[in-house]
């Protein structure tokens, strides 16, 4: 007979799925940022997130079309700094995430979009990171 196993313990979760809310493109060629994009996404915590607190994120969005046209972007590090995130279980915090001309223009139209977000709380060791995507966005003019 085999002696009982303890089963081991599940980290403590902090974050839900990333929802996306909107996806846009400006496309005022008077504007400094014409062709940037901002990916607006939500994430809801599950517990109490008190300062020192802080998240972080990272994501790429890309664009391709035919006759060889790519867009492409890595944002890194959006989010916030630490101790400056406190966010009470069941709210859900709004994170535009802007996506400047690194490789080609964005316009209208389908984009992918996939990377991560991470929290880190003064009540635990470890952090809890949750994905965007993969997925693909319809990019709408601003």
């Amino acid at each position: 007979m085999l002696a009982p196993t303890a089963a081991p313990a599940q980290e403590q979760q902090f974050l839900s799925n990333v929802t996306i809310l909107d996806a846009v493109v400006n496309m005022d060629t008077h504007s400094p940022t014409v062709h940037e994009a901002t990916v607006t996404v939500t994430v809801t915590c599950l517990v109490d997130i008190t300062s020192p607190g802080w998240f972080r994120g990272t994501a790429t969005l890309t664009q391709s079309a035919g006759s060889g046209r790519l867009a492409s972007s890595l944002a890194r590090g959006f989010g916030n700094a630490p101790g400056n995130v406190p966010c009470q279980a069941g709210r859900a915090l709004v994170i535009p995430i802007r996506f400047s001309r690194q490789q080609g223009t964005f316009l209208p139209g389908r984009a992918d979009i996939h990377g991560f977000i991470e929290v880190f709380s003064d009540c635990c060791t470890s952090a809890d990171v949750v994905t965007i995507g993969p997925a693909t966005v319809i990019l709408h003019p601003a």
